[in-house]
Protein backbone atom coordinates (compact mmCIF):
# COMPACT_ATOMS: atom_id res chain seq x y z
CA UNK A 1 0.00 0.00 0.00
CA UNK A 2 0.88 3.52 -0.65
CA UNK A 3 -0.33 6.52 0.86
CA UNK A 4 -2.92 4.77 2.74
CA UNK A 5 -4.45 3.91 -0.42
CA UNK A 6 -5.53 0.25 -0.56
CA UNK A 7 -3.70 -1.90 -3.36
CA UNK A 8 -5.31 -2.61 -6.77
CA UNK A 9 -5.70 -5.71 -8.01
CA UNK A 10 -7.42 -6.05 -11.54
CA UNK A 11 -9.40 -9.65 -11.54
CA UNK A 12 -9.27 -11.09 -14.97
CA UNK A 13 -12.45 -13.04 -16.35
CA UNK A 14 -14.55 -13.41 -19.24
CA UNK A 15 -17.67 -11.23 -18.26
CA UNK A 16 -19.51 -10.83 -14.51
CA UNK A 17 -22.50 -13.02 -15.30
CA UNK A 18 -24.10 -15.61 -13.34
CA UNK A 19 -21.52 -18.27 -13.00
CA UNK A 20 -19.74 -20.11 -10.41
CA UNK A 21 -16.56 -17.64 -10.84
CA UNK A 22 -18.38 -14.97 -10.85
CA UNK A 23 -20.30 -15.54 -7.61
CA UNK A 24 -16.90 -16.39 -6.09
CA UNK A 25 -15.51 -13.54 -7.14
CA UNK A 26 -18.37 -11.27 -5.55
CA UNK A 27 -18.53 -12.79 -2.75
CA UNK A 28 -14.87 -12.31 -1.92
CA UNK A 29 -15.03 -8.39 -2.79
CA UNK A 30 -18.04 -8.27 -0.57
CA UNK A 31 -16.21 -9.51 2.64
CA UNK A 32 -13.05 -8.52 1.97
CA UNK A 33 -11.55 -5.37 3.60
CA UNK A 34 -11.48 -2.52 1.09
CA UNK A 35 -9.36 0.04 2.87
CA UNK A 36 -6.82 -2.68 2.38
CA UNK A 37 -7.36 -4.24 -0.99
CA UNK A 38 -9.79 -2.75 -3.68
CA UNK A 39 -10.59 -4.70 -6.65
CA UNK A 40 -10.96 -3.72 -10.42
CA UNK A 41 -12.19 -6.01 -13.05
CA UNK A 42 -11.14 -6.92 -17.04
CA UNK A 43 -13.03 -9.16 -19.25
CA UNK A 44 -13.59 -9.01 -22.74
CA UNK A 45 -17.73 -8.86 -23.41
CA UNK A 46 -17.94 -5.42 -24.39
CA UNK A 47 -22.05 -5.54 -22.68
CA UNK A 48 -23.07 -4.76 -19.32
CA UNK A 49 -22.83 -7.37 -16.79
CA UNK A 50 -24.83 -8.41 -14.05
CA UNK A 51 -22.83 -7.52 -11.21
CA UNK A 52 -21.41 -4.23 -13.07
CA UNK A 53 -23.35 -1.59 -10.58
CA UNK A 54 -22.22 -3.23 -7.56
CA UNK A 55 -18.75 -3.42 -8.65
CA UNK A 56 -18.85 0.43 -9.12
CA UNK A 57 -21.05 0.50 -5.70
CA UNK A 58 -18.07 -0.92 -3.88
CA UNK A 59 -15.38 1.21 -6.02
CA UNK A 60 -14.70 -1.19 -8.56
CA UNK A 61 -13.65 0.23 -11.62
CA UNK A 62 -14.42 -1.99 -15.01
CA UNK A 63 -12.35 -2.22 -18.32
CA UNK A 64 -13.33 -4.14 -21.12
CA UNK A 65 -10.57 -5.16 -23.42
CA UNK A 66 -10.32 -6.11 -26.81
CA UNK A 67 -10.97 -9.99 -27.00
CA UNK A 68 -7.58 -11.56 -27.05
CA UNK A 69 -8.21 -14.56 -28.79
CA UNK A 70 -9.62 -13.15 -31.95
CA UNK A 71 -7.37 -9.77 -32.22
CA UNK A 72 -4.00 -10.70 -30.32
CA UNK A 73 -1.88 -7.96 -32.24
CA UNK A 74 -4.87 -5.54 -31.61
CA UNK A 75 -5.02 -6.52 -27.75
CA UNK A 76 -1.11 -6.44 -27.22
CA UNK A 77 -1.37 -2.96 -28.05
CA UNK A 78 -4.52 -2.91 -25.47
CA UNK A 79 -2.15 -4.14 -22.46
CA UNK A 80 0.88 -2.05 -23.13
CA UNK A 81 -1.38 1.00 -23.23
CA UNK A 82 -3.26 -0.77 -20.25
CA UNK A 83 -0.62 -0.58 -17.95
CA UNK A 84 1.40 2.61 -19.11
CA UNK A 85 -2.21 4.44 -18.06
CA UNK A 86 -2.20 2.15 -14.78
CA UNK A 87 0.50 1.48 -12.75
CA UNK A 88 -1.40 1.68 -9.65
CA UNK A 89 -2.58 -2.13 -10.74
CA UNK A 90 -0.18 -4.35 -8.32
CA UNK A 91 -1.79 -7.74 -8.60
CA UNK A 92 -2.81 -9.55 -11.25
CA UNK A 93 -5.34 -12.06 -10.55
CA UNK A 94 -6.36 -14.13 -13.81
CA UNK A 95 -9.25 -16.54 -13.55
CA UNK A 96 -8.67 -19.14 -15.96
CA UNK A 97 -10.76 -22.68 -17.29
CA UNK A 98 -7.65 -23.95 -19.37
CA UNK A 99 -4.35 -23.05 -20.95
CA UNK A 100 -5.28 -22.45 -24.47
CA UNK A 101 -5.79 -19.38 -25.83
CA UNK A 102 -3.59 -15.90 -25.92
CA UNK A 103 -1.31 -14.76 -22.41
CA UNK A 104 -1.01 -11.94 -23.63
CA UNK A 105 -2.12 -9.28 -20.54
CA UNK A 106 0.04 -11.94 -18.48
CA UNK A 107 2.99 -11.55 -20.70
CA UNK A 108 2.43 -7.53 -20.77
CA UNK A 109 2.12 -7.59 -16.69
CA UNK A 110 5.38 -9.40 -16.56
CA UNK A 111 7.43 -6.96 -18.83
CA UNK A 112 6.26 -3.88 -17.08
CA UNK A 113 7.09 -5.17 -13.83
CA UNK A 114 3.81 -6.19 -12.14
CA UNK A 115 4.86 -7.39 -9.14
CA UNK A 116 2.47 -10.20 -8.17
CA UNK A 117 0.48 -12.53 -11.37
CA UNK A 118 -1.54 -15.39 -10.29
CA UNK A 119 -2.97 -17.81 -12.26
CA UNK A 120 -6.20 -19.61 -10.78
CA UNK A 121 -7.70 -22.53 -12.16
CA UNK A 122 -11.27 -23.26 -11.98
CA UNK A 123 -11.73 -26.31 -14.13
CA UNK A 124 -11.01 -30.32 -14.34
CA UNK A 125 -11.54 -30.89 -17.98
CA UNK A 126 -11.30 -29.01 -21.61
CA UNK A 127 -14.71 -27.96 -22.74
CA UNK A 128 -13.87 -28.33 -26.85
CA UNK A 129 -13.27 -31.28 -28.85
CA UNK A 130 -11.26 -31.35 -32.38
CA UNK A 131 -10.48 -27.88 -32.66
CA UNK A 132 -7.07 -27.62 -33.42
CA UNK A 133 -6.09 -24.61 -32.75
CA UNK A 134 -7.13 -24.55 -29.08
CA UNK A 135 -5.29 -27.96 -28.96
CA UNK A 136 -2.15 -26.21 -30.36
CA UNK A 137 -2.14 -23.14 -27.93
CA UNK A 138 -3.19 -25.36 -24.96
CA UNK A 139 0.07 -27.40 -25.84
CA UNK A 140 2.16 -24.36 -26.33
CA UNK A 141 1.32 -22.74 -22.69
CA UNK A 142 1.00 -25.87 -20.72
CA UNK A 143 4.18 -26.10 -20.28
CA UNK A 144 5.21 -22.08 -19.80
CA UNK A 145 3.15 -21.28 -17.15
CA UNK A 146 6.05 -20.53 -14.87
CA UNK A 147 6.92 -17.96 -17.43
CA UNK A 148 4.16 -15.70 -17.17
CA UNK A 149 2.68 -16.07 -14.07
CA UNK A 150 4.23 -16.18 -10.20
CA UNK A 151 1.56 -17.39 -7.77
CA UNK A 152 -0.40 -20.56 -8.73
CA UNK A 153 -3.84 -21.35 -7.14
CA UNK A 154 -7.04 -23.74 -7.83
CA UNK A 155 -10.16 -24.33 -6.53
CA UNK A 156 -9.29 -28.02 -6.59
CA UNK A 157 -6.94 -30.94 -6.84
CA UNK A 158 -8.35 -31.91 -10.32
CA UNK A 159 -8.39 -27.82 -11.10
CA UNK A 160 -4.67 -27.94 -10.41
CA UNK A 161 -3.59 -31.08 -12.22
CA UNK A 162 -5.49 -30.08 -15.08
CA UNK A 163 -3.99 -26.58 -15.60
CA UNK A 164 -0.32 -26.73 -13.88
CA UNK A 165 0.03 -30.62 -15.16
CA UNK A 166 2.36 -30.06 -17.53
CA UNK A 167 4.18 -27.72 -16.01
CA UNK A 168 5.88 -29.16 -12.89
CA UNK A 169 7.13 -25.99 -11.15
CA UNK A 170 3.58 -24.56 -11.18
CA UNK A 171 1.90 -27.73 -9.73
CA UNK A 172 4.32 -28.38 -7.24
CA UNK A 173 3.66 -24.33 -6.15
CA UNK A 174 0.12 -24.76 -6.43
CA UNK A 175 -2.28 -23.73 -3.66
CA UNK A 176 -5.77 -25.11 -3.37
CA UNK A 177 -8.09 -22.13 -2.22
CA UNK A 178 -11.60 -23.25 -1.91
CA UNK A 179 -14.42 -21.19 -3.17
CA UNK A 180 -16.02 -19.80 -0.65
CA UNK A 181 -19.45 -18.96 -0.05
CA UNK A 182 -21.39 -16.91 3.12
CA UNK A 183 -22.00 -19.81 4.95
CA UNK A 184 -25.10 -18.61 6.69
CA UNK A 185 -27.01 -16.97 3.61
CA UNK A 186 -27.61 -20.28 2.77
CA UNK A 187 -29.23 -21.54 5.43
CA UNK A 188 -32.10 -23.71 5.25
CA UNK A 189 -35.31 -22.41 5.84
CA UNK A 190 -38.85 -23.96 5.94
CA UNK A 191 -40.89 -21.03 5.23
CA UNK A 192 -39.44 -20.22 2.16
CA UNK A 193 -39.28 -24.15 1.04
CA UNK A 194 -43.19 -23.75 1.57
CA UNK A 195 -43.27 -20.89 -0.96
CA UNK A 196 -40.95 -21.48 -3.51
CA UNK A 197 -42.73 -25.19 -3.75
CA UNK A 198 -46.63 -23.28 -4.25
CA UNK A 199 -44.89 -20.85 -6.43
CA UNK A 200 -44.32 -23.43 -8.87
CA UNK A 201 -47.17 -25.45 -8.30
CA UNK A 202 -44.96 -28.57 -6.66
CA UNK A 203 -46.57 -30.93 -4.68
CA UNK A 204 -45.96 -31.48 -1.06
CA UNK A 205 -45.01 -35.14 -1.10
CA UNK A 206 -43.00 -34.23 -4.71
CA UNK A 207 -39.29 -35.71 -4.16
CA UNK A 208 -37.56 -32.43 -5.43
CA UNK A 209 -34.01 -32.89 -7.19
CA UNK A 210 -32.60 -29.83 -7.51
CA UNK A 211 -30.01 -28.22 -10.11
CA UNK A 212 -28.02 -25.81 -10.39
CA UNK A 213 -26.07 -24.69 -13.86
CA UNK A 214 -25.55 -23.14 -17.57
CA UNK A 215 -27.45 -25.27 -20.18
CA UNK A 216 -24.39 -26.07 -21.80
CA UNK A 217 -22.92 -29.98 -23.02
CA UNK A 218 -20.68 -30.17 -19.98
CA UNK A 219 -23.71 -29.89 -17.24
CA UNK A 220 -25.70 -33.13 -18.76
CA UNK A 221 -28.90 -31.96 -17.74
CA UNK A 222 -30.68 -34.21 -20.19
CA UNK A 223 -29.44 -37.25 -18.38
CA UNK A 224 -30.77 -35.34 -15.26
CA UNK A 225 -34.24 -35.55 -16.83
CA UNK A 226 -33.76 -39.17 -17.69
CA UNK A 227 -33.29 -39.83 -14.39
CA UNK A 228 -35.86 -37.85 -12.83
CA UNK A 229 -37.94 -39.91 -15.33
CA UNK A 230 -36.57 -43.15 -13.94
CA UNK A 231 -37.82 -42.30 -10.65
CA UNK A 232 -40.99 -41.54 -11.64
CA UNK A 233 -41.71 -44.55 -13.99
CA UNK A 234 -40.95 -46.38 -10.23
CA UNK A 235 -44.11 -44.96 -8.54
CA UNK A 236 -41.90 -42.29 -7.37
CA UNK A 237 -43.50 -38.63 -7.43
CA UNK A 238 -40.25 -36.48 -8.44
CA UNK A 239 -39.61 -33.45 -9.81
CA UNK A 240 -37.08 -31.53 -11.27
CA UNK A 241 -36.10 -27.80 -10.12
CA UNK A 242 -33.59 -26.03 -12.83
CA UNK A 243 -32.24 -23.23 -12.27
CA UNK A 244 -29.55 -21.54 -14.69
CA UNK A 245 -30.10 -20.58 -18.62
CA UNK A 246 -27.48 -21.07 -21.83
CA UNK A 247 -27.34 -22.65 -25.24
CA UNK A 248 -29.02 -25.62 -24.64
CA UNK A 249 -31.85 -24.50 -22.58
CA UNK A 250 -34.23 -25.18 -25.40
CA UNK A 251 -33.06 -28.73 -26.15
CA UNK A 252 -33.52 -29.72 -22.52
CA UNK A 253 -36.69 -27.79 -22.42
CA UNK A 254 -37.89 -30.36 -25.52
CA UNK A 255 -36.31 -33.62 -23.46
CA UNK A 256 -38.58 -33.04 -20.87
CA UNK A 257 -41.37 -32.70 -23.60
CA UNK A 258 -40.43 -36.06 -25.10
CA UNK A 259 -39.77 -38.22 -21.74
CA UNK A 260 -43.58 -36.81 -21.14
CA UNK A 261 -42.90 -35.16 -17.76
CA UNK A 262 -42.96 -31.25 -18.90
CA UNK A 263 -45.39 -30.78 -15.89
CA UNK A 264 -42.98 -32.33 -13.58
CA UNK A 265 -39.98 -30.10 -14.69
CA UNK A 266 -39.44 -26.71 -13.41
CA UNK A 267 -37.45 -24.25 -15.33
CA UNK A 268 -36.85 -21.21 -12.69
CA UNK A 269 -34.18 -19.75 -14.96
CA UNK A 270 -31.77 -17.48 -13.46
CA UNK A 271 -32.40 -16.28 -9.30
CA UNK A 272 -30.57 -13.55 -7.63
CA UNK A 273 -32.14 -16.02 -4.47
CA UNK A 274 -31.13 -19.35 -5.30
CA UNK A 275 -30.86 -20.03 -0.88
CA UNK A 276 -35.10 -19.90 -1.24
CA UNK A 277 -34.42 -22.90 -4.06
CA UNK A 278 -32.23 -24.88 -2.28
CA UNK A 279 -34.46 -24.86 0.39
CA UNK A 280 -37.31 -25.75 -1.60
CA UNK A 281 -34.78 -29.30 -3.11
CA UNK A 282 -34.54 -32.39 -1.20
CA UNK A 283 -31.45 -33.96 -3.18
CA UNK A 284 -28.62 -32.17 -5.00
CA UNK A 285 -28.18 -33.70 -8.12
CA UNK A 286 -25.03 -32.66 -10.88
CA UNK A 287 -24.45 -35.35 -13.73
CA UNK A 288 -21.72 -33.41 -14.92
CA UNK A 289 -19.11 -34.69 -17.38
CA UNK A 290 -16.48 -32.80 -15.91
CA UNK A 291 -16.18 -30.00 -13.08
CA UNK A 292 -13.35 -28.78 -10.73
CA UNK A 293 -14.87 -27.99 -7.43
CA UNK A 294 -18.88 -26.22 -8.11
CA UNK A 295 -19.89 -23.33 -5.98
CA UNK A 296 -23.17 -24.42 -6.08
CA UNK A 297 -21.56 -28.20 -4.33
CA UNK A 298 -20.79 -25.65 -1.60
CA UNK A 299 -23.67 -23.94 -1.34
CA UNK A 300 -26.16 -26.80 -1.56
CA UNK A 301 -24.41 -28.42 1.33
CA UNK A 302 -24.31 -24.97 3.53
CA UNK A 303 -28.34 -25.69 2.98
CA UNK A 304 -27.99 -29.52 4.56
CA UNK A 305 -28.78 -31.11 1.17
CA UNK A 306 -27.41 -34.30 0.58
CA UNK A 307 -26.02 -34.82 -3.07
CA UNK A 308 -25.91 -37.12 -5.96
CA UNK A 309 -22.87 -36.23 -8.19
CA UNK A 310 -20.68 -37.87 -11.08
CA UNK A 311 -17.64 -39.15 -10.69
CA UNK A 312 -16.46 -36.03 -13.33
CA UNK A 313 -16.92 -33.90 -10.07
CA UNK A 314 -14.01 -33.79 -7.64
CA UNK A 315 -14.45 -36.02 -4.72
CA UNK A 316 -13.04 -32.85 -2.69
CA UNK A 317 -16.82 -31.30 -3.56
CA UNK A 318 -17.94 -34.16 -0.78
CA UNK A 319 -16.97 -31.51 2.18
CA UNK A 320 -19.00 -33.38 4.68
CA UNK A 321 -20.03 -36.44 3.76
CA UNK A 322 -23.73 -36.77 2.88
CA UNK A 323 -22.30 -37.26 -1.15
CA UNK A 324 -22.89 -40.05 -3.61
CA UNK A 325 -20.70 -40.14 -6.89
CA UNK A 326 -21.53 -42.12 -10.05
CA UNK A 327 -19.72 -42.75 -12.88
CA UNK A 328 -22.10 -41.69 -15.80
CA UNK A 329 -21.96 -45.15 -17.21
CA UNK A 330 -23.88 -46.18 -14.52
CA UNK A 331 -27.68 -46.49 -16.28
CA UNK A 332 -30.47 -44.00 -15.07
CA UNK A 333 -31.96 -46.84 -12.59
CA UNK A 334 -28.82 -46.91 -10.10
CA UNK A 335 -28.84 -42.85 -10.32
CA UNK A 336 -32.77 -42.94 -9.56
CA UNK A 337 -31.88 -45.42 -6.37
CA UNK A 338 -29.27 -43.03 -5.13
CA UNK A 339 -31.24 -40.44 -5.29
CA UNK A 340 -33.85 -41.98 -3.45
CA UNK A 341 -31.43 -43.39 -0.53
CA UNK A 342 -30.19 -40.12 -0.15
CA UNK A 343 -33.70 -38.18 0.06
CA UNK A 344 -34.24 -40.61 2.79
CA UNK A 345 -31.37 -39.76 4.80
CA UNK A 346 -32.94 -36.03 5.16
CA UNK A 347 -31.61 -33.29 5.84
CA UNK A 348 -28.25 -32.23 7.79
CA UNK A 349 -26.51 -29.70 9.49
CA UNK A 350 -23.43 -29.05 8.04
CA UNK A 351 -22.18 -25.43 9.26
CA UNK A 352 -19.40 -26.55 11.36
CA UNK A 353 -17.75 -29.04 8.66
CA UNK A 354 -18.17 -26.38 5.67
CA UNK A 355 -16.37 -23.72 8.26
CA UNK A 356 -14.05 -26.21 9.59
CA UNK A 357 -13.28 -27.21 5.90
CA UNK A 358 -12.09 -23.25 4.99
CA UNK A 359 -15.35 -22.63 2.81
CA UNK A 360 -16.52 -19.21 5.33
CA UNK A 361 -15.70 -16.43 3.11
CA UNK A 362 -15.21 -14.26 5.56
CA UNK A 363 -11.92 -16.40 7.03
CA UNK A 364 -11.31 -16.53 2.80
CA UNK A 365 -11.28 -13.46 2.18
CA UNK A 366 -8.91 -12.38 5.42
CA UNK A 367 -6.35 -15.25 3.47
CA UNK A 368 -6.56 -13.72 0.47
CA UNK A 369 -5.62 -10.03 1.65
CA UNK A 370 -2.57 -11.61 3.37
CA UNK A 371 -2.33 -13.40 0.26
CA UNK A 372 -2.19 -9.80 -1.79
CA UNK A 373 -0.55 -7.73 1.00
CA UNK A 374 2.35 -9.38 1.92
CA UNK A 375 3.02 -10.95 -1.95
CA UNK A 376 3.23 -6.57 -3.07
CA UNK A 377 5.08 -5.96 -0.26
CA UNK A 378 7.52 -8.78 -0.24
Amino acid sequence: MTSGQPIRVLQVVASMGHGGIEHFLMNLYRAIDKDKVQFDFMYRVPYECVFDKEIESMGGRIFRCVDPDRHPISSSRFYRDFFANHPEIKVIHEHRSGCDGFFGLMREAKRVGVPVRILHSHNSQKGWANNPLKDATDAFNASHLDSLANTFLACSDLAATYLYGRCPKALEECVVRPNAIDLGAFAFDLETRKAVREHYGIARDALIVGHIGRFVPEKNQTFLLDVVSALRSKGVPADALLLGKGPLYNEVLDKAGSLGISQHVHFAGIQEDTASHYSAMDVFCMPSLYEGLPVSCVEAQANGLPMVLSSGISHMADICGHTTFLDLYENTDSWSKAIRLAAEGGRYDDIAALRAAGFDIGAAALEFEMLYLSEVSA
